[in-house]
């Protein structure tokens, strides 16, 4: 697939120069989504200025640590699947496609069937 169908705050940064989607492109979305859902933030808000939500929690967590980028909603019992979860949005939204990790469709259990 060479056409992109996203909103701002979703699409990989090397779509900018590349034009192109790949598996990795999706898996940055995938991590744009469970930032989203750990911090209870959009994508984009002008609370971040220039920032999106990739480069706010990056930003927010060398700054001021892990406290300030999760949901206060969020039932603190489970910080460190929280903590855990953060991880892997963060591993999916590396800057460079080769960092991010893979997701191959033969291995998800019960696909195809």
């Amino acid at each position: 697939m060479s056409v992109i169908a996203s909103s701002c705050g979703y699409i990989a940064p090397e779509y900018a120069y590349t034009l192109r989607v790949n598996e990795k492109s999706d898996i940055y979305s995938f991590g744009v989504v469970i930032l989203e859902l750990v911090t209870g933030k959009l994508p984009v808000d002008p609370e971040f200025g220039e920032k999106d939500l990739v480069k706010w929690v990056c930003a927010t967590l060398d700054q001021n640590g892990m406290d300030h980028v999760v949901d206060p909603t969020l039932d603190s019992r489970y910080r460190d699947e929280i903590s855990k979860i953060l991880e892997i949005g963060l591993r999916c939204t590396t800057a460079f496609p080769i960092g991010r990790p893979s997701m191959p469709f033969s291995q998800c259990q019960g696909y195809g069937n």
